[in-house]
């Protein structure tokens, strides 16, 4: 008999919806970004879309932690965590800017990773029209190191 409980479809779906939202641009911090230390930048960088969505209700909380960032989000509990308290100082920036409040979290998260697939990495279908370079091969001089026929050594 199996003891081990396997989590249900829902929250197997949910888990994966949280972790889709992960490293999508949050708008905005590139141009407040500034106001904020580097690690705050990094954090809401990786997680400020996800952070977005839990507190707009686009996503269901999976843990305790982040059913107390949404009532912190809400203004229904104090932060404890830095996550929230980088939630707070996020939303203080912001607080004016009606263009930063509106989006849809989920939508624009799904249109990054559409993007993400054609991007200048060369991830996905897009590296199929690169035109590819070809770079010439030089020989290096094995006693000084230099570019044959031009190094030191033969000169």
């Amino acid at each position: 008999m199996n003891t081990k409980t396997e989590p249900d479809s829902d929250e197997a779906e949910q888990r994966i919806l949280h972790k889709s939202l992960f490293r999508a641009p949050l708008p905005g911090l590139a141009e407040l970004g500034w106001k904020l230390s580097e690690k705050d930048r990094e954090r809401l960088n990786r997680y400020g879309i996800w952070m977005d969505a839990l507190a707009k209700g686009r996503i269901r909380a999976i843990s305790q932690d982040q059913e107390h960032f949404i009532e912190v989000a809400n203004g229904a509990a104090s932060p404890v965590t830095e996550f929230e308290y980088l939630w707070l100082r996020w939303r203080s920036l912001v607080a004016n800017r009606s263009d930063l409040l509106s989006f849809d979290p989920i939508e624009l998260a799904r249109n990054h990773r559409d993007l993400a697939a054609y991007d200048v990495g060369g991830r996905g279908p897009l590296e199929v029209y690169r035109p590819q370079v070809n770079r010439p091969r030089f020989e290096l001089c094995e006693s000084c190191g230099g570019v044959l026929p031009m190094c030191r050594c033969t000169q």
